[in-house]
């Protein structure tokens, strides 16, 4: 059982279960059914103070600049392109600060790997860096209402084609249609297809194509593949293979991803995914990815180890697909504070593999969009040993609300569930 301490002021710490393998970098406080994060000095926790600093040069990326022949020392000698502000950056403790705006591929972060500890932040509200080709569409000859223009790539290399100009209640962009056929797009608004030479689209209200086109690109967005420390604050990244990735390069070369406020969406396959990484995420939000929200997976032996604060994954996976909000793998250790995980296509919250173990505090979990595995907490799918534990966490709206796969344990405590449990593990109190 875990032990619990009263504090003076109200509220108590609370210490990890029983059989919590991991020194945490912060302590739990709880008052009746939420939690907050302190760190080590007793104040709020907040991931920013974890970021790297040196000599703390600043550089600057402004997509309103002409061309990537400035310095990056000042906004009036900005970069345009994120790529190259990142490049500028060459001591360790650099920040690289970008103006708001919407950074396409050929200005973003197009997956330079980052040399050195820095941090990576937006200057306001409104950057994004998405992973999506400008091209140049004129009316097709043969058909009335379809664009065409032409990629630029000898391959098919657009997933996903979305609208910005018609966002939905959670603000997500319009996806339009994916059709097998130029002719196929021109029957139906809201529709796009890609051949090895052309893009096809009609937008939903037949207008011509225009900044609001977003065809996400088949390559890296935003990435970190070295043992280096990386801070990134404001952003919203937007499609590519991955909208961020941090992947460990070899055996010892573990990156180290600390991110607040940040967006990943629209990706083609998870939002956030890392392997071999430690990773603290703080407010940030996964959507509509193709498979995995966030997503933790073994690196060159060293199993990831993760943080999320009051984070969101939802609406993340593809039609007949098992995806999950968040999901981790191969003796990974979570910790998941204060987080919603909704409307995945599969478990919403979902960690698997020999000695995987994750604490889920004060999460609210539902309504998962699976066909199969319709499921809000899940423990284990390969029979292997490995632990979930839940405290005052909130369960509702899908087939199943805790499911322990086989050899897996799932420990509860004062949680609110509808009572729908699966799974031939054990499911138990603590």
């Amino acid at each position: 059982m875990s032990r619990i301490l009263r504090l003076f002021g109200g509220g108590h710490i609370v210490e990890p279960p029983v059989g919590w393998t991991r020194t945490l970098p912060l302590t739990i406080k709880r008052l009746d059914g939420t939690f907050q994060a302190l760190s080590p000095a007793g104040k709020a926790f907040d991931v920013a103070d974890l970021a790297p600093v040196g000599a703390g040069t600043t550089f600057y990326v402004d997509i309103a600049r002409p061309n990537n022949t400035g310095n990056g020392q000042s906004w009036a000698t900005a970069e345009k392109g994120v790529k190259y502000g990142i490049q500028d950056a060459n001591a360790a403790g650099d920040i690289v600060l970008i103006a708001p705006g919407v950074y396409d591929y050929d200005n973003g972060w197009q997956g330079y790997g980052v040399q050195h500890n820095m941090q990576i932040k937006a200057s306001a509200p409104g950057v994004i860096l998405s992973n999506h080709l400008v091209l140049s569409y004129a009316l097709d000859g043969t058909l009335t209402h379809t664009y065409v223009a032409a990629h630029g790539h000898t391959a098919v290399s657009m997933y996903q084609t979305r609208d910005a100009l018609y966002p939905d209640a959670n603000g997500d962009y319009q996806k339009l249609t994916l059709q097998a056929s130029a002719a196929a797009v021109e029957a139906a608004p809201g529709s796009w297809f890609a051949d090895a030479t052309n893009l096809y689209v009609r937008l939903s209200d037949d207008r011509a194509p225009d900044a609001n086109l977003r065809p996400y690109y088949s390559y890296s967005n935003s990435k970190c593949a070295y043992p280096y420390t990386i801070y990134l604050e404001g952003i919203e990244f937007h499609g590519g293979t991955t909208p961020f990735n941090a992947a460990a390069s070899g055996v010892g070369a573990y990156p180290t991803i600390y991110a607040k406020n940040c967006t990943f969406k629209y990706s083609q396959t998870n939002g956030l995914s890392t392997t071999g990484a430690d990773t603290i995420l703080q407010g940030c939000l996964a959507a509509c990815n193709t498979d995995d929200g966030f997503n933790y997976h073994l690196g060159y032996t060293r199993p990831p180890q993760a943080i999320e604060i009051s984070c969101i994954g939802r609406d993340n996976g593809a039609a007949g697909d098992i995806d999950n909000g968040s999901s981790s793998h191969e003796g990974a250790n979570v910790l998941r504070i204060m987080g919603e995980y909704m409307r995945n296509v599969g478990i919403n919250v979902h960690d698997v593999g020999l000695g995987t173990q994750s604490w889920n505090l004060g999460t609210i979990v539902h309504d998962s969009a699976g066909g199969v595995n319709d499921v809000n907490f899940g423990i284990g799918n390969d029979s292997t040993l490995c632990t979930m534990w839940l405290d005052h966490c909130r369960s509702y709206g899908s087939a199943a609300d805790l499911n322990a796969n086989t050899n897996a344990l799932l420990h509860a405590r004062a949680c609110i569930t509808e009572g729908h449990n699966s799974g031939a593990g054990t499911i138990d109190a603590y």
